[in-house]
């Protein structure tokens, strides 16, 4: 009945400008909760190829161009939220659940934000995608 992992993805949309994600924050509301979660470059020494931790997130990349952080032309990125860390690193008290309503922002340092907001249905299993 909890929600401990969120993605999603992000390319931009037509003429529209490279997004550079060191300098993007995410935020997240849910119950009483609004947490912004900055990027967070500590953790490059584990980064691989195509995978850099951000925080409690994960940044995959998904075209064949490589890895460098900015958001251009052609390419995709998955946003992974890891909720369980996110919990455990700001000490708050519940998942996402069942019948929550869920807002996530990714907000660029130039430009509009994407908004992502979701109902989670009242049922939930681990093949459960909304």
């Amino acid at each position: 009945g909890n929600v401990e992992k969120i993605y999603f993805y992000v390319t931009l949309t037509a003429g529209g400008t490279p997004v550079d994600l060191n300098q993007t924050v995410l935020a997240i509301r849910y119950k009483n909760y609004y947490l912004q979660i900055p990027y967070n470059d500590s953790d490059a020494p584990n980064a691989t190829n195509n995978y850099k931790p951000w925080g409690y997130l994960g940044v995959v990349s998904i075209d064949e161009g490589g890895y460098d952080n900015l958001l251009e032309k052609n390419e995709k990125y998955k946003i992974i939220i890891n909720m369980s860390a996110v919990r455990g690193g700001y000490n708050l008290t519940s998942l996402p659940e069942v019948n929550d309503d869920i807002t996530i922002e990714l907000k660029p340092s130039i430009g509009a934000p994407l908004i992502i907001n979701k109902h989670i249905p009242p049922s939930l299993t681990n093949l459960t995608y909304i």
